[in-house]
């Protein structure tokens, strides 16, 4: 970010374990990006990063 920067995307994402672990088996695919999402995270933490995110971002770009 710079004083230039006009748009910021943020992308956060919650993936169905058992899809993921589905897809991944039917492809005979296992890759690092699998393991993790095949994992049951609360769909809440995606909201909270996203709430500190933006915390973070107040914080640190003053003209917000």
């Amino acid at each position: 970010m710079s004083e230039n920067t006009k748009n910021i995307l943020v992308e956060i994402a919650n993936f169905d374990p058992v899809a993921v672990r589905k897809t991944g088996t039917r492809l005979a695919l296992r890759t690092d990006a699998e393991l993790r999402y095949e994992k049951n995270i609360n769909p809440w933490w995606s909201m909270y990063c996203l709430l500190l995110f933006l915390d973070e971002l107040k914080y640190y770009s003053k003209d917000l």
